[in-house]
């Protein structure tokens, strides 16, 4: 017997390097000739890079015993059920698109197919868009990369971190479509791998989804000191900050407005044409989508817009001219009303109810309030309650669900730390809820749908 598989072998070498596929009689015991196992196909024809899929092969002559040897790979616990039919599990591969040889061996030959599977390329993902949605669930994302249909790639699925994401759609090769799902709360502002797995393989992608909730949106001022510029979650309860979108520029002020989305003012770090304190855009969180809307104007004049709050239905700011006013988006230009002697023109601006405004700026500074549709100012109470002995100034305040919220950046520091407050709007009572860093700024509370 040994002598007879050694024999085998050797034929299956010499075989293989001629590249024959012709049966071969191994019977050298001077009996009947055995007759060389035949392959006539292989089904199916192609299968993922990772191997593991079921391979049949049809044929004749097969008979118990056989080796199989599959792109150069020794198969493991092929299975003989009858002499027609081998059945086994495919090895592995590391290059797409790679042609694969079968053959088998024993005691009465061997038979070769060449050339007949193909290893197909495994799905990739390229961007998951939006890279966030609710802890409820129920939100259409879109995931865009390559492999999702073609090759025989099958049913996919998609998770996102350990769950799995319903009503997923094969748009074509390059996309898919699918519903985000629910979620528990603490994970909440932690990122989350995305998986797409089909027949051909499994893609991934870290730390692309975060699951997010009614909550507050902050603004990269400037990136001097490491923190990237872009638009980052901050979740109140846990207090964890996570950064949702990307820009190429800083933000000085930001606010969002409905039907026209997260409107900002850049700061001077990316200035647009040298106009960066003057320049707005607009970003769409869900798409990523980024429109430049120019510098607000009156007359030809463009205007440098301080704090802006969306108030009565309105974009409001306060001008370098210490004037309170509107923003009409749609033609970029700026309404003053009321007096400007007085006026503040730094600080914050936060909605207070449906037609005031409250204006806060630093420590020991009026918590005060516009008056939506006169320009009137009337002095609060003093805000009490920062660090003493630096220079405090607020940077971006929002009223988030009847609690107001400022960032306040400590000037008296080169690196200009940013640090979260609630205030007390009765009291001007400054109440630290976390230190958030260097770079921060621009603040405004999540839209609807967080």
């Amino acid at each position: 017997m040994l002598n007879r598989n050694l024999q085998a072998l050797s034929i299956l070498l010499i075989a293989a390097s001629c590249g024959t596929v012709e049966p071969i009689d191994a019977d050298t015991d001077g009996g009947n000739p055995a007759v060389a196992p035949v392959i006539a196909s292989v089904t199916p024809a192609n299968g993922p890079l990772e191997g593991g899929n079921d391979i049949t092969l049809s044929g004749e002559n097969f008979t118990v015993g056989l080796t199989v040897v599959m792109n150069g790979r020794e198969v493991v616990d092929a299975l003989v059920p009858d002499g027609n039919t081998i059945t086994f599990q495919a090895p592995s591969a590391t290059t797409a698109g790679e042609l694969a040889d079968i053959l088998v061996y024993g005691d009465t030959g061997f038979g070769r197919i060449e050339a007949a599977y193909t290893y197909n390329a495994g799905p990739t993902i390229a961007l998951v868009a939006p890279a966030f949605g609710p802890l409820s669930g129920g939100a259409p994302i879109e995931i865009r990369g390559s492999g999702f249909l073609e090759n025989n790639a099958g049913t996919p699925t998609v998770r996102i971190g350990d769950l799995e994401a319903t009503n997923v759609q094969v748009v074509d090769d390059t996309t898919l479509t699918a519903t985000s799902p629910s979620a528990a709360p603490d994970i909440v502002a932690l990122p989350q791998d995305v998986v797409v797995e089909n027949d051909n393989g499994t893609a991934a992608t870290d730390d692309s989804f975060v699951f997010v909730r009614p909550g507050l949106l902050l603004a990269t001022r400037k990136n001097e000191f490491g923190t990237p510029l872009g638009i980052s979650f901050f979740d109140i309860p846990t207090k964890r900050l996570v950064q949702l979108a990307a820009l190429d520029s800083g933000v000085a002020r930001m606010e969002f407005v409905p039907g026209n989305g997260l409107i900002m003012r850049l700061n001077r770090i990316g200035a647009i044409g040298g106009n960066g304190p003057r320049m707005w855009r607009r970003v769409d969180l869900q798409t990523g989508a980024i429109s430049d809307l120019g510098p607000v104007r009156v007359g030809q004049n463009a205007q440098t817009m301080r704090p802006v709050a969306f108030v009565g239905g309105q974009l409001r700011g306060l001008n370098s001219s210490r004037q309170f006013g509107s923003i009409d988006l749609n033609a970029m230009s700026f309404n003053g009303v009321g007096p400007t002697a007085g006026n503040p023109f730094r600080g914050c601006l936060a909605a207070n109810g449906a037609n005031s405004v409250f204006h806060l700026d630093g420590a020991n500074e009026e918590l005060s309030t516009f008056i939506a549709s006169t320009g009137i100012v009337t002095a609060g109470p003093p805000i009490s309650g920062l660090p003493a002995g630096g220079d405090l100034r607020c940077h971006g305040a929002t009223n988030a669900a009847g609690t107001l919220f400022a960032v306040f950046i400590d000037r008296s520091f080169s690196e200009q730390p940013a640090s979260l407050y609630r205030i007390n709007t009765a009291t001007g009572v400054a109440t630290l809820e976390a230190d958030l860093g260097n770079g921060y700024g621009a603040l405004t509370a999540t839209p609807t749908g967080f």
